[in-house]
């Protein structure tokens, strides 16, 4: 990858953006892959799964380096969004589940996978991880995809879990604004030309993020997508890939305190559990 590219520059709005949403809950250990481009979800099903089989396997060496040299026997949270999403079931499903490491497991934040469901079926060939049910639930999986009020939802293969992250529960209940303890505008500017002029840097600077905004937004699950009021004439409305109505690039950014105190208390019930 080019250092001067726009394509680095979105690695650095990820890992300020999303990866900083679980500072203070753990370490961050972000390594790099080589990821498959956008145009890898646009052909066959099989030419989709080779190419992104093939960008599996620098996540799960990256994952194996982990716990050999950075890990020392510790709990770890799986954290992911969009085709790290996918790789993220991958490595749940083929190397932690039927390990010792589920035991190890706080919880798996993997979010946005769009089209690509969390469905009843996968969750079946998992022996030990199963959808987290509540707040504090540990050793099991979280998963949401946002869309705008008005639209419908995603359609997929399958039903897929929808985790709601105002009250954290597996279910199609309203949750109000006084539940979310705070979005955050995202840093910087998203690089979403996907091909359609040279990939050079924008000479932007990631420094450090707004303060959160508590109260910004309600949430409800319904079949399977997680809808909540349109964003207008704000800093949120603005962010996004030119996808119609896709919140998927504000998966995070509108839960932001959500995800942050959520990792900190699941975290923190883990840590009590290893105490004599």
């Amino acid at each position: 990858m080019e250092v001067d590219s726009g394509t680095e520059e979105n690695t650095q709005w990820m890992m300020a953006n999303q990866a900083s949403a679980y500072n203070g809950a753990s370490n961050i250990y972000a390594p790099r892959y080589r990821e498959a481009n956008i145009f890898a979800y646009l052909g066959s099903d099989e030419r989709r799964s080779k190419l992104l089989d093939f960008a599996y396997q620098d996540v799960e060496r990256a994952f194996r380096y982990f716990l050999d040299h950075q890990n020392d026997g510790r709990p770890f949270i799986v954290a992911a969004h969009s085709q790290g999403t996918h790789h993220a079931m991958k490595l749940l499903s083929d190397v932690i589940d039927d390990s010792d490491l589920h035991d190890r497991l706080v919880a798996a934040y993997i979010i946005g996978s769009v089209f690509v469901p969390l469905s009843p079926e996968w969750f079946s060939k998992l022996n030990h991880i199963k959808p987290c049910q509540a707040t504090s639930d540990l050793g099991c999986i979280i998963h949401w995809d946002t869309m705008p009020a008005g639209t419908e939802p995603i359609e997929r293969t399958a039903g897929s879990l929808c985790t709601n992250p105002l009250s954290w529960q597996v279910d199609e209940e309203f949750a109000g604004k006084q539940l979310n303890r705070g979005a955050v505008i995202p840093e910087g500017v998203f690089n979403s030309t996907i091909g359609k002029v040279p990939d050079v840097q924008t000479q932007q600077k990631f420094t450090s993020l707004p303060a959160p905004l508590p109260q910004h937004i309600s949430a409800q699950c319904r079949k399977g997508t997680l809808f909540v009021e349109r964003q207008k004439d704000n800093g949120f409305a603005s962010v996004g890939s030119g996808l119609v109505d896709s919140y998927h690039e504000l998966d995070y950014a509108l839960f932001y305190m959500d995800i942050h105190l959520n990792a900190r208390l699941r975290s923190e019930t883990y840590l009590k559990l290893l105490k004599p």
